[in-house]
């Protein structure tokens, strides 16, 4: 019988029901189950547990499963974190798939630096199709920009996490808690770090839809960065500006067209345009990435470019109507659509 006494290392998946992948993360958690892991599942409510029955028909397989009212996933990932027994908490999201050599390049680079943060890249479940591709990429350039956490997969050193206040459970889906601890920790002046070698595979959008959805997500969470930044003072977040101005060029397009229209067709066509047209270089540099790493994708690049803006948008849009309805209160509606 093997020894979870003392782990090192503990892993924490949320899990609401009806995720992809969700099978193929509970076992890549039980193929790394042993002494100096341990891994938490946090199921949240009967969807959640019907779900896991679903997934594993056996019932947890080195991994403990621990029940909660459906709450969202900051307080999944609360509770997960003061429940947890490692020196190191990684956080996933319910269809992410741990390669076996994560936990060794986490417990490599945590005694190697001072690092209190790391924030894992996200690549595709599976390499043959275009679109997940894409979308791998768009998340390598913005871990790059950014260097922030995505889609709920981060790992923090637990006593430093602690130390700064833990997570929120109160704050916007689909990762505030995370964004915030992490900020906090840098406003702190504490080390955090990303390296190629910190992956996990994630079922990451395959259609149109579903990256265009992504694109969405990312302007939700872009109004929460820059309230959070607010909060916390300036200089956190000096990313930002390139995502900042293609999302006004967006908000401009449309405004130009219908207002300019009825008095002067042929300016506002081209003003619109003109508008469009400037996305293309403030996108060179991602694009240009996108070219030395798979060429076959340049033409669906150029194309997400020109749309992603707009989703960007109306994620920012939804997230400040969001903030209004509840009254300036935190909101915990509205996590990333189907990403199909």
């Amino acid at each position: 019988m093997k020894d979870f006494s003392q782990p090192w290392l503990s892993l924490i998946v949320p899990v609401r029901g009806g995720e992809p992948g969700l099978a193929s993360c509970l076992t890549s958690l039980a193929a790394l189950a042993g002494p100096e892991c341990e891994a938490l599942v946090v199921a949240q409510g009967d969807t959640a547990l019907r779900a896991l029955d679903q997934a594993a028909p056996a019932g947890p397989a080195g991994w403990r499963l621990v029940s909660q009212p459906p709450q969202g996933p900051a307080a999944a990932r609360a509770c997960a974190l003061a429940q947890a027994r490692g020196a190191v908490a990684l956080f996933l999201g319910p269809g992410c798939q741990v390669p076996p050599h994560l936990p060794g390049v986490i417990r490599r680079i945590m005694d190697e630096t001072e690092a209190v943060g790391l924030s894992l890249l996200l690549k595709p479940d599976g390499q043959g199709e275009p679109l997940k591709r894409l979308a791998a990429l768009e998340l390598a350039w913005q871990a790059k920009e950014l260097g922030l956490p995505q889609m709920g997969c981060a790992a923090f050193r637990r006593a430093a996490a602690m130390g700064a206040g833990g997570l929120d459970p109160n704050l916007p889906e689909p990762q505030g808690d995370l964004l915030a601890l992490w900020l906090r920790l840098k406003a702190e002046g504490r080390e955090l770090y990303w390296d190629q070698d910190l992956f996990v595979r994630a079922a990451l959008p395959g259609s149109w839809r579903g990256l265009l959805g992504q694109a969405w997500s990312e302007g939700r969470e872009s109004f929460q960065r820059l309230r959070l930044a607010r909060s916390l003072g300036p200089g956190l977040l000096p990313g930002q500006g390139r995502e900042r101005l293609q999302t006004l060029l967006a908000l401009l397009s449309p405004a130009l067209l219908a207002g300019l229209w009825p008095l002067a067709p042929d300016r506002a066509l081209t003003l619109t345009l003109l508008c469009l047209l400037l996305l293309y270089p403030l996108n060179r540099p991602f694009l240009r990435g996108v070219g030395e790493s798979d060429p076959d994708l340049v033409n669906r690049a150029l194309l997400y470019c020109l749309l992603r803006p707009f989703a960007w948008l109306g994620g920012m849009l939804a997230a400040a109507g969001d903030r209004l309805g509840a009254g300036g209160g935190p909101s915990r509606a509205g996590s990333r659509p189907n990403m199909g």
